[in-house]
């Protein structure tokens, strides 16, 4: 066929126009629901469609039973920042006992958590699901310690240095929590039956709590919340037979995880009236389900956390290789000019103003016309519905993170 110089050119004029298209990105998240039954192989180190995993994938969170005829692991992962949690449990209680005398007369207990995964600065405050994970987590790993002290004032006095110990270090136990938590799927045998239901387990590192809060106060940690049979000078152990990683939603790892309609079936027990499972009690069955998405928390992700600026900096999810990242510059809604982010001795050009509920940018009358500065103590007023981009940094280079610095619109 003859060579035709205008349909060549044309091409070429179509090429070009086309090459500075895109289709688009798909999101990242990976969606992993607690129903989900797959078998994973024993060496799986990545979940399949989560490309680059941010988390450690095996058969068990360490310390947690082996397999045997009644539960067998699945998988296992540590989900890291980034992710989001989100979790469902019911205990269904007691049925009432004529012989007993007691039972629940209350609806079943439903309890929802829905957490972003992140670090904690030191000295900052937990959002209430956090405090409400960190505070579950640690109600149902409490020891008979009460009753192991033989002089109720010094009990007392111990109770009360731990009390201001935990309200003083909520950033740390919490950040200890979300570094260790490890997320734990089990196929469990029903009872009396060939059938067989999933289980998952939320846990995390009970020793890496203790270990989290000063010296001083640690066998008086230990005794509270990991075992209260230790000797005093074993600060952060446990005793022989137990289990370091504990549920955080008060479902251990030895305990018999119900399915909803064997739990129907089978809820008369003796026993205390609480609607908790815990690593040592066996008292009402709980059921759970929920699912978790990996790398699903960014500043621009759908529904994403009210943080600040501040806060997102110090949450690890903006970098790379857990090496710490900062904002270098970002650019604010209506702007032609990005603002980079320095010390407050540093000459920025403007502030925010906050004054009855509202926020405005105002220049410094004596700074440079020709700067666009604001100040590192500023991204604690600012929340990422403020900015159309931010420029991240991370020593000398420029970590790009899909949803942490967004194009200009």
């Amino acid at each position: 066929m003859a060579f035709n110089p205008s349909r060549a050119i044309l091409a070429v004029v179509i090429a070009t126009g086309l090459g500075g298209c895109s289709a688009g990105n798909v999101a990242l998240p990976t969606v992993i629901t607690f129903s989900d039954t797959r078998l994973y192989p024993k060496d799986v180190t990545v979940i399949p469609g989560a490309g680059v995993p941010r988390f450690v994938m095996g058969r068990r969170c360490p310390s947690t039973p082996v397999d045997d005829d009644s539960s067998k692991a699945l998988y296992a992962f540590h989900p890291g920042v980034g992710s989001r949690l989100q979790l469902n449990t019911w205990s269904a209680g007691l049925t009432r006992s004529d012989e007993l005398k007691r039972g629940n007369t209350y609806l079943p207990i439903q309890t929802p958590t829905n957490v972003s995964l992140r670090m904690v600065k030191e000295g900052e405050s937990l959002v209430q699901p956090e405090e409400a994970i960190l505070a579950t987590f640690l109600t149902t790993s409490r020891t008979n310690w009460n009753n192991t002290l033989n002089k109720p004032d010094k009990n007392e006095k111990t109770r009360a240095e731990l009390i201001a110990v935990l309200e003083g270090h909520k950033a740390q136990l919490w950040n200890a929590l979300v570094k260790n938590l490890c997320i734990q799927a089990s196929s469990r045998k029903l009872t009396n039956s060939l059938e067989r239901t999933l289980s998952v387990t939320a846990m995390s590192n009970i020793l890496a709590l203790c270990k989290a809060i000063p010296r001083k106060y640690q066998v008086g940690f230990t005794r509270a919340f990991i075992s209260d049979s230790v000797d005093n000078s074993l600060a952060c152990s446990v005793a022989s037979g137990q289990n370091v990683y504990r549920s955080i939603n008060g479902e251990g790892p030895l305990s018999n995880s119900w399915s909803w309609s064997e739990a129907t079936l089978g809820l008369t027990h003796s026993g205390s009236d609480i609607p908790y499972l815990d690593n040592t009690a066996y008292q009402s069955p709980n059921h759970l389900t929920g699912h978790i998405q990996i790398n699903s928390v960014r500043p621009w992700s759908s529904n994403p956390p009210t943080w600040t600026l501040q806060e997102w900096e110090d949450s690890g999810i903006c970098q790379i290789a857990d090496q710490p990242a900062t904002i270098a510059r970002l650019k604010l809604h209506g702007a032609n000019r990005w603002l980079k982010v320095v010390l407050p001795n540093q000459h920025p050009s403007h502030r925010v103003l906050q004054e009855g509920g509202r926020r405005r940018l105002q220049r410094f009358l004596d700074s440079n016309p020709l700067a666009f500065r604001i100040s590192r103590d500023d991204l604690g007023l600012l929340t990422a519905a403020d900015v159309t981009g931010l420029d991240w940094k991370t020593g000398l280079n420029n970590p790009q993170i899909m949803g942490c610095d967004r194009d200009t619109p």
